[in-house]
Parts: structure tokens; C-alpha cells; sequence
């Protein structure tokens, strides 16, 4: 099965991040305080959700390498019993 490019927590984290970053710069040009802050804020946490799917697509992708690794090792190992 093939892998999806990005995951859908990275996508959310990335427009999330977009919205915020744009919020915040119009927030800024009608010096609006609470248009700022919010955007600011949305930019921030966008941020932090990108880096916890990628924490969270790094474990998956690693855990994937151990299990083909055990995989292929038990492989060789029972060609060489033959």
C-alpha cells in the first residue's frame, strides 16, 4: 500500500499555520490588537502541530524499518537452516 506524502495531521498543522500567519499580518495593517494576537497565536500552534505529526510520522516510519529489518533477518536466517 502505498504511503500518503504528508500526513493529514501535518496538512491541518500547515493551514492552520497559513491562517494564523495570515491573520496575523492583516491584524497588523489595520492595527488591530486582537487580530494580531489571534493570528499570532494560531501561527504558533499550527507550527507545534506540524512538528508533532512529524515526530509522530518519524516513530511510525521507524518502527516500520525495525519490523522489515526483523522480517528479512528471520528470512535469511531460515534459508540458512535449509
Amino acid at each position: 500500500m502505498p504511503e500518503p506524502t504528508t500526513s493529514s495531521g501535518a496538512g491541518f498543522g500547515l493551514a492552520t499555520n497559513l491562517a494564523g500567519g495570515s491573520v496575523a499580518v492583516l491584524g497588523g495593517f489595520t492595527t488591530t490588537e486582537w487580530m494580531a494576537i489571534v493570528g499570532g497565536l494560531c501561527a504558533v500552534l499550527g507550527l507545534i502541530i506540524q512538528a508533532w505529526a512529524t515526530i509522530r510520522k518519524d516513530r511510525r516510519d521507524e518502527l516500520d524499518y525495525l519490523a522489515r529489518q526483523k522480517r528479512n533477518k528471520k528470512g535469511c536466517d531460515d534459508v540458512e537452516q535449509d
